[in-house]
């Protein structure tokens, strides 16, 4: 984590934007 802090915000900033549209999806359904 230390090592790449590039490739883990990288990773951290697509796992919030997968979760942001998951509960947009929830809020449509």
């Amino acid at each position: 984590m230390r090592r790449c802090p590039i490739l883990f915000s990288v990773f951290h900033k697509f796992n919030n934007q997968s979760f942001q549209l998951r509960n947009l999806h929830l809020r449509q359904a």
